[in-house]
């Protein structure tokens, strides 16, 4: 039985408890075991015999995401609370017969991360994964138009080579200016992509474009990093006229008069 701020569950009493400008609570039987200013109760799941309950916790930003807790209810034993998952990225989870597995994406930019949960040992991290191309995709897998923020090509294996031949040690640098907010259009055979650096995407702050001519498999890439001038790989009179009339009109929005060579 439920109403919007609680559960009987597996016979114990679970609410969430929200005052008005104060952090909520979740209490069990009248048992306050997790505070935080946004909170949820989402899902029910039998996990190696022991009935558990999957909630998200957040401080109620934009800075970070809600993550998941577990609360579980071994037989005969006080309820168990274990999280919440400790980061900032979007975490999936998958619940199995034995355990609940969580994690983020790898990504270009940042590892990835992963943990399970058990009834016997609670929530315990599984460590960092690395972010790897897909040997898998190629440029003529750009044909089905499916990509809509420019991150996504470092998906491509191929791609995301000539990408780092052509920033060597900058690569860093243009991830940071392409790790938020970004879209994606094709315009004719080019696929043309732009983004901002998280949390500064402004007409002073940091930015980037890449431009990809999908059958001649060739890529332009820009970048502004966050208080200096745009670069550009390669030098701007090696781009044809359809890439450079994009970069000029992305270079507007930054108003910085001339890219360096």
């Amino acid at each position: 039985m439920a109403s919007d701020n609680s559960i009987v569950a597996f016979g114990h009493k679970v609410e969430l408890i929200r005052p008005k400008a104060a952090e909520g609570r979740v209490e069990v039987d009248g048992r306050s075991i997790h505070q935080n200013w946004s909170l949820s109760l989402d899902e029910v799941a039998l996990v190696g015999g022991v009935p558990v309950l999957l909630g998200s916790s957040g401080n109620g930003g934009n800075s970070c995401e809600a993550t998941p807790f577990v609360i579980s209810f071994p037989d005969g034993k006080t309820p168990r609370f274990d999280g919440p998952v400790d980061t900032c990225w979007i975490v999936t989870h998958k619940i199995a017969s034995d355990r609940i597995t969580f994690s983020t994406p790898a990504m270009p930019d940042a590892d990835g991360e992963k943990w399970t949960w058990t009834p016997a040992d609670g929530l315990k991290s599984d460590g960092k994964v690395k972010f790897v191309p897909s040997a898998e995709k190629g440029w003529s897998d750009l044909r089905d138009r499916s990509l809509n923020h420019p991150m996504g090509l470092f998906d491509y294996g191929p791609v995301a080579t000539r990408i780092d031949q052509l920033l060597g040690d900058r690569k860093a640098q243009f991830l940071t200016a392409m790790n938020g907010p970004g879209i994606g259009r094709y315009e004719g055979d080019w696929f043309i992509g732009t983004a901002c650096q998280r949390h500064n995407c402004s007409y002073t702050g940091s930015g980037s474009i890449v431009a990809l001519d999908i059958p001649g498999r060739r890529l332009f890439l820009a970048w502004k990093p966050d208080g200096k001038k745009i670069e550009v790989r390669p030098a701007v009179a090696e781009w044809p006229s359809e890439a450079r009339r994009s970069l000029a009109t992305w270079a507007k929005e930054f108003e910085i008069s001339r890219p360096n060579k």
